[in-house]
């Protein structure tokens, strides 16, 4: 498990949950991979959606549903009352991205969790470097009761979990590929 520093309703139409019309575009939009980690899902939306200094208006959370049991599916669902999160199913990670809202996009793996200030220092980090395409965190590796382990230096990992991305620059990326 990994910690890194650093009201939308949805609405059923053809059997799909959308994100009701708003007035405004979520500034962060944070997508979860939850691949076999229905065991930390509810902690790591939890502290997505607990953000300081990010509003429920700042911020779009979109839980990506590869879930093969009911037990998963049905506590997807219910992380969706959530003012602001939506489950995307049935779609690749390239497709998830281009559904976001958001002017940022961070990657986060559903056995992550994030420290209460991390979007809102990401985000001010890449508001006052336009130069920057990305910002990568620190995180560190805790045991079950959250003893620290290892800490290890976000930009040396092998992941994209810990990345916040410009949303123009990460679309290039995909449609490049």
């Amino acid at each position: 498990m990994m910690v890194y520093y650093g009201r939308t309703v949805c609405h059923e139409y053809g059997g799909k949950k959308t994100m009701a019309a708003k007035n405004y575009l979520p500034d962060v939009s944070v997508v979860v991979t939850c691949s076999h980690h229905r065991r930390w899902m509810e902690r790591c939306v939890r502290s997505i959606s607990h953000q300081e200094g990010i509003t429920s208006q700042l911020l779009e959370i979109l839980v990506m549903d590869d879930a093969n049991d009911d037990q998963s599916r049905s506590m997807l669902e219910n992380l969706t009352t959530l003012e602001n999160c939506r489950l995307v199913s049935g779609v690749d990670l390239n497709t998830a991205i281009r559904h976001t809202l958001g002017r940022y996009i961070m990657l986060v793996s559903a056995d992550d969790y994030l420290n209460r200030n991390c979007l809102q220092t990401m985000k001010i980090f890449l508001d006052m470097n336009r130069c920057y395409q990305a910002v990568a965190v620190d995180c560190v590796t805790v045991d079950h009761q959250e003893k620290v382990m290892e800490r290890r230096n976000g930009l040396q990992e092998d992941t994209l979990s810990g990345l916040m991305f410009r949303k123009e620059n990460l679309i290039d990326c995909i449609q490049s590929n």
